[in-house]
């Protein structure tokens, strides 16, 4: 038995995924491994076979952690294909980074997708013709019947953009539509040059607040959206803001705090959305000793001023402020939904900028 063979590795963007392509000599197949922190798992793709193809399913190679031919009937080419060569291979991430495709000269050869892993689907292949276990057809740019060619388009334009450096750009107009909303910026704070993507903290002052607005985040889409909603247009891209009344005495614990959370959805790839929670906990405790030890995700909380950012590759970018709630508060979430607390909130007295104030009615 053959050693397997790793054609191709590479860590993708967010720094947490790794693809490989593995020839054992008689099948190639596409991996993408995650972190254990990341919480991704394995994914694979059968991409072809080398020698004559099977008749079954090799299950007990399959059991026994070993990679699978693909069986005949599946297979565009049953005798076998020719080995792939190293130097003519490359990969493709898509933009949020949770996806990749193995392309040969340009042509794309498999891809394993954002839902892969669903429902126990794979990914796709060129040479597949027909839906299986380990992988499906892959169509054609002129039959893209998946989406995965146009896909695959935004994702080589968006990473070839960065040839020229548009942050710049971006940047200016996301600080224009939050000072629009916020007033003047006090401070802004920036990543290095080189790092990417890049990411950026800007605090304003209005109204003798504190408010700490993200900028960066939305240069990509969030990973999973599409499993959220059949249209992810209008989700998938944000920013995040917090504001607090009091100046707090340390502002760097909470400078921190947005900056970590502005990674999240690639960190763990989750998709962030209004009505959700994270957990916090570096809000300042006010007189009443109520700990607040999450934040709500909120588009426009009570006395939200209306913030308008760019759109970035025509999707609407959201600015979801982060509204701190007691721990029984987003308890009272899970069992009643987000319109429920936000109700009881506003009751509470509970805004767009963190004051100190007392849990909210939480009686049936």
């Amino acid at each position: 038995m053959s050693e397997a063979k790793i054609l191709k590795e590479e860590t993708g963007p967010n720094g947490n995924l790794r693809a490989l392509v593995e020839d054992d000599g008689r099948s190639i197949h596409l991996y993408l491994e995650g972190t254990e922190a990341s919480g991704f798992g394995v994914r694979s793709c059968w991409v072809r076979n080398r020698k004559a193809a099977p008749a079954m399913l090799e299950v007990e190679r399959m059991q026994a952690g070993l990679a699978p031919m693909l069986p005949a009937k599946y297979c565009v080419d049953r005798e076998g294909a020719l080995p792939l060569n190293p130097n003519k291979l490359e990969l493709l991430w898509t933009e949020a980074g949770d996806a990749v495709a193995l392309l040969e000269d340009g042509d794309v050869l498999a891809v394993i997708p954002p839902w892969s892993g669903v429902n126990g689907f794979a990914g796709y292949a060129r040479d597949c013709a027909m839906a299986g276990i380990l992988c499906e057809p892959l169509g054609s740019p002129t039959h893209d019947h998946h989406g995965i060619f146009g896909r695959l388009s935004r994702a080589a334009r968006f990473w070839s953009s960065w040839d020229e450096n548009p942050w710049p750009a971006i940047q200016e107009g996301l600080m224009q539509g939050l000072e629009r909303a916020l007033g003047p910026h006090q401070r802004y704070f920036s990543s290095p040059p080189e790092q990417f993507p890049p990411r950026s903290l800007t605090l304003f002052g209005p109204d003798g607040a504190t408010a700490i607005c993200t900028g960066g985040m939305s240069l990509r889409p969030q990973p999973r959206a599409e499993r959220l909603t059949e249209d992810p247009s209008g989700i998938r891209r944000i920013e995040l803001g917090l504001a607090i009344g009091e100046a707090p005495e340390a502002l760097e614990p909470l400078l921190s705090y947005v900056i970590a959370q502005s990674t999240l959805p690639w960190d763990r790839y989750v998709c962030l959305g209004e009505g959700q929670t994270i957990g916090c906990g570096v809000i300042p405790e006010g007189p009443s000793g109520v700990r607040f030890s999450k934040v709500l995700l909120w588009k426009r909380p009570p006395g939200a001023p209306e913030v308008v950012l760019p759109a970035f590759n025509h999707d609407p970018v959201n600015l979801l402020w982060m509204v701190p709630v007691t721990e029984g508060e987003a308890d009272f979430l899970g069992t009643h939904g987000a319109e429920a607390l936000m109700e009881r909130l506003r009751a509470a007295g509970a805004s767009w900028v963190h004051r100190d104030r007392p849990e909210a009615d939480l009686s049936a």
